[in-house]
């Protein structure tokens, strides 16, 4: 039998035998009496737990098909992880992480790649966007301002980033996460153009 008919029956018989005792314990009504609303009180209850425990069981299939949907979505590639870009283009000569404090996130390191590329000159990998090394003109550093952040006048850490100059129509720019830590941002800016021509 199926396991949900069953925990109705076992809710339905759980009520009607506690109305049974409840009534048999109140005395002065008869046993037809005492079981006519033990029925009803045991059916009542039966059927408002089904609809409560269905409403519930509903609203958890939506909220996981919305998850599902936010984890599927475009804006968030599948191919932009660390680990689909190296299965993707290889093996990396160089690996340049831009910001520890995300480890290895796509979006925080850059995958260097002596060889290959449109030119042959090889190509840098950051955040699933490949980049041909011929095709990066400059390096320039970038700091956004963070402005203050409530009552208590808390700022957020500075937030840098090097931004790759390119003949790339698609992207003239591409801008590259370097953290919060100015001598550190500097350090990576000169790790990437030592691999640049």
């Amino acid at each position: 039998m199926n396991k949900k008919i069953l925990r109705y029956i076992f809710v339905c018989v759980a009520v009607f035998a506690i109305s049974v005792v409840f009534d048999l314990i109140a005395g002065g009504k008869t046993t037809e009496v005492v079981l006519k609303r033990a029925a009803l009180y045991s059916i009542s209850f039966t059927i408002l737990w089904g609809l409560i425990v269905e409403r519930t069981r509903k609203n958890r299939e939506e909220e996981a098909d919305e998850n599902e949907e936010i984890t599927a979505s475009p804006d968030v590639p599948e191919t932009n992880t660390v680990e689909k870009m190296v299965e993707r283009y290889g093996e990396p000569d160089a690996t340049i992480v831009t910001d520890g404090t995300k480890g290895m996130a796509p979006d925080s390191t850059v995958l260097v790649y002596d060889h290959g590329g449109s030119d042959g000159n090889g190509f840098l990998v950051y955040d699933g966007l490949a980049i041909d090394k011929s095709s990066i003109t400059d390096l320039t550093f970038h700091r956004e301002e963070r402005s203050p952040f409530g009552a208590q006048n808390f700022t957020f850490p500075e937030l840098f980033e090097i931004v790759l100059n390119t003949t790339d129509e698609d992207h003239p720019k591409v801008f590259v996460n370097a953290g919060h830590d100015l001598e550190l941002a500097k350090e990576t800016m000169v790790e990437i153009r030592k691999h640049l021509p």
